[in-house]
C-alpha cells in the first residue's frame, strides 16, 4: 500500500493474473475483520482499491497497526500498514 503510513487514505495495489473470487480484507491487530474492501469475481489485471481508515460501518478507526489480506483461488498475501490520525 502507498503511502505507508497514511493519512488520510492509501491505494492498496494488487495483480489478478487469471480470473479469480477475489477477498481483500482489513483486519486490527487482534485479528478482528474491520472492512471488507473487495469480496467477488474479478477479471485479469492490475487493480487498485483505496482505504480511508474506516470500518464496515462507515466508522473511522484508531490510529495504530492494520493488516490487509488478499486471497484469491490460489493466493493469499498479508501486509501490515500504520494509520496516523
Amino acid at each position: 500500500n502507498y503511502p505507508n503510513p497514511f493519512n488520510p487514505t492509501t491505494q492498496i495495489m494488487y495483480n489478478v493474473p487469471n480470473p479469480s473470487n477475489v477477498h481483500l480484507a482489513i483486519y486490527d491487530m487482534t485479528g478482528r475483520e474491520i472492512n471488507t474492501l473487495v469480496n467477488g469475481q474479478r477479471q485479469v489485471g492490475q487493480k487498485s482499491i483505496s482505504w480511508d481508515g474506516r470500518d464496515n460501518n462507515g466508522n473511522l478507526v484508531s490510529s495504530g497497526v492494520y493488516v490487509y489480506r488478499i486471497k484469491t483461488n490460489n493466493f493469499v498475501e498479508s501486509k501490515k500498514m500504520v494509520f496516523i490520525r
